[in-house]
């Protein structure tokens, strides 16, 4: 939600299918405080709309096909133009299932799932800078016993614990 105008910013994944297939589009749309869309875009790959973060009048956002062949983290301007992407390798990072934005930073948690890294299955947190230049990439092993999706808590727990210490 952009605090100055209300508006507010959604994805969603249809298909041109019949009824139950699995989607194939993905998109990203903007709408006013009312409700009242103002605009919308297709995003690339038919898995996008992940890990989406607002941050000073910026929509980032992962874009990804099921198969991986498509894997990036998008900034997006507040009327939904492609600034940059940032391409990443699913064989090193598997999803990225969670974004925060801090102190000018974005941070996104990664599943880990992929198949090319040597920490195979080690959850990772990546900070970017606004432009999405990589700043530094952790891994964590270990972390949830063989199950590599609860990274979600451990991007927004960093961000959570770095506000709180900035109070103090």
């Amino acid at each position: 939600i952009d605090p100055n105008t209300g508006n507010f910013y959604v994805t969603w994944r249809t298909t041109t299918g019949p009824m139950g297939s699995e989607p194939d589009v993905s998109s990203l749309g903007k709408f006013n405080a009312s409700g009242t869309m103002l605009a919308s875009t297709t995003l690339l790959g038919d898995r996008s709309g992940g890990a989406g973060v607002y941050y000073n009048g910026a929509i980032y956002l992962q874009e990804r096909s099921q198969d991986y062949s498509i894997l990036q983290y998008t900034k997006f301007d507040s009327n939904l133009g492609r600034v940059f992407s940032r391409t990443l390798s699913p064989s090193n990072i598997g999803n990225i299932t969670n974004g925060v934005a801090y102190n000018g930073n974005i941070y996104v948690a990664c599943d880990g799932a992929g198949s090319g890294a040597a920490d195979i299955g080690a959850m990772k947190v990546i900070k970017f800078d606004a432009g999405l230049n990589e700043l530094v990439r952790s891994s964590y092993s270990n972390v949830a016993s063989g199950s590599h999706h609860n990274n979600d808590a451990l991007a927004v727990s960093e961000a959570e614990f770095l506000e709180r210490i900035r109070r103090f």
